[in-house]
């Protein structure tokens, strides 16, 4: 009865974690340019729900426009452009749930702007002051509930650590923005719309890392600007969102980038270096584990417990935002030698159970969590000089433990293990159990197939 709640526990517990991933990632589906004497367009389009932040790095210059929660990229990996000290852009599968467009930039950077209007985000680079100042797309659009809300610019708060600046503006309602950087001054614009009212202060002094000073100006219309008055060192700065805030992250010591800038060799996508590993979605393994059967008749026969060997086969399904999902196919080979209660003859018990295991595996780095429910068929086999019993029953497992990738060897994984199993044989009107526990490891070969 103990085993059976804690299977119907874990049954519970799988479902939830099944049902609170259920959040669709993006689809990178093309990205599209227009050249004109002013000014170089690129337009993004997705399929789904995502958000994008976006940083410069240096040596070679690049901007780095990243996506997520995005899991295919369907654009070609690198465009030639040639136009307003663009060289090239690259798209690629950073991480397995982000996605980057990285615009080549070796000299001068351009003046830019990126704005996003429902499922596409807008990036307009150009050299001239004119083109710069005016919006690329219109303001996003709220969604037609909230149209008619009253946005808010509650707040500005910054606060400085060593080389950074980190400012955060707080919003309450339905306000979107979009962004432009602006020379001569240098100037970084954050346009809000729609805004009817403004709780933060007008004008704050800064003067660190490079960010000397925040305004907030009314635009025409529902809108109002922040500019930031930036250094002529030009510093650079980090733009993410957050529920009901936008945080603008400014530096200028190369060391204190949040994004190291390693100057890569020739590559065809936006590959920049991560100390996160995509997990293969494919794993051959050979294991070994010590099973004990709960049945008290069998430790009266066969002793303690043994060791068993065996192999499995797993594959990732479908990967969300924090959790992937697969199912995996083992064998494993038990044998135990022991005497009769009664006449103590030598009597032998092998176990063959066949098991088909779903399993979610938490995102991670090297070591990947994971919990898997299934089912297993055994086939079993008790065999004396007097008697001989045989035959196959299904049951019912609960399967938990953690990968550990080896570092340096991409092509392989370590795995602990701890599974508990539910399965009762009848014999002749008697109930046999065999199910137990059982722990172990595994060496797993990990590749892509196919090949990402």
């Amino acid at each position: 009865m103990k085993t059976r709640t804690c299977f119907i526990l874990a049954l519970l517990l799988f479902a939830s974690v099944l049902a609170a991933a259920q959040a669709k990632p993006a689809t990178l589906k093309s990205i599209s340019f227009q050249k004109t004497e002013t000014e170089l367009v690129a337009q993004i389009e997705f399929e789904g729900e995502f958000t994008y932040q976006t940083f410069e790095m240096a040596d070679p210059g690049r901007l780095v426009v990243e996506f997520k929660p995005v899991t295919k990229v369907m654009t070609e990996a690198s465009y030639d452009i040639n136009a307003f000290g663009v060289t090239a852009v690259r798209t690629a599968q950073f991480q397995p749930e982000v996605a980057r467009i990285v615009f080549d930039v070796p000299g001068t950077f351009p003046l830019y702007k990126i704005a996003q209007n429902q499922n596409q985000v807008v990036v307009t680079l150009s050299q001239t002051q004119a083109a710069a100042v005016e919006p690329v797309a219109e303001p996003v659009a709220a969604p037609a509930a909230a149209a008619q809300a009253v946005a808010d610019l509650k707040g500005i708060t910054f606060e400085s650590v060593n080389n950074q600046t980190k400012v955060k503006i707080l919003t309450e309602g339905a306000a979107a923005f979009q962004g432009s950087r602006l020379a001569q001054p240098s100037r970084l614009l954050l346009l809000f719309a729609p805004v009817e009212r403004i709780s933060a202060p007008p004008f704050m002094d800064i003067n660190r890392s490079g960010l000397k000073r925040i305004t907030i100006e009314k635009t025409e219309g529902q809108g109002y600007q922040v500019v930031f008055a930036l250094d002529e060192n030009q510093p650079s700065f980090n733009i993410t969102t957050a529920p009901n805030a936008v945080e603008i992250l400014f530096w200028q010591d190369a060391t204190a980038r949040p994004a190291p800038a390693a100057k890569p060799a020739s590559r065809p996508a936006a590959e920049e270096p991560s100390a996160a590993r995509p997990f293969p979605n494919t794993q051959f393994g050979i294991l070994a584990g010590n099973y004990g059967i709960a049945s008290r008749s069998f430790s009266d026969i066969y002793g303690s417990s043994s060791w068993l060997f065996g192999a499995e086969l797993s594959r990732t399904v479908f990967t969300t935002k924090k959790v992937s999902f697969g199912l995996g196919f083992a064998y494993r080979s038990f044998s135990k030698d022991g005497l009769s209660t009664y006449t103590k003859d030598k009597t032998t018990l092998t176990l063959q159970p066949l098991s088909l295991t779903a399993t979610a595996l938490l995102t991670g780095r090297d070591v990947i969590p994971f919990l898997g429910i299934g089912v297993d068929r055994f086939g079993y086999k008790e065999k004396s000089d007097i008697h001989e019993v045989s035959g196959n029953t299904i049951g019912f497992h609960l399967h938990c433990g953690l990968y550990y990738r080896i570092p340096g060897l991409n092509i392989l994984a370590a795995k602990v293990y701890a599974k508990f199993t539910q399965a009762t044989a009848t014999q002749d009107s008697v109930d046999i159990k065999l199910g137990g526990t059982e722990f172990g490891l595994s060496l797993n070969l990990c590749f892509d197939l196919p090949k990402r």
